[in-house]
């Protein structure tokens, strides 16, 4: 069961996901380790994401595709 970056006790799991479950991306580019398979390296990553929602309060950027990713929409 997924829980909020806050919480002690959630732990950090990479799963498999369809790309059509995504509904939102956010504008944050985050390095991750190279073998996420490590405890370590998955606590890595946890801290790093609540880093990242510690400063956005929760609610990190979106990405905008037009001014992000400059598409020009013409």
């Amino acid at each position: 069961m997924p829980c909020r970056l806050s919480s002690e006790k959630g732990r950090m799991e990479v799963i498999p996901i369809a790309l059509d479950s995504i509904h939102r991306i956010s504008s944050i580019k985050i390095h991750l380790p190279n073998d996420l398979t490590r405890s370590k390296s998955k606590d890595v990553v946890l801290e790093t994401l609540r880093a990242i929602a510690e400063k956005f309060d929760d609610s990190p950027p979106l990405l905008h595709p037009v001014k992000d990713m400059k598409i020009d929409n013409k």
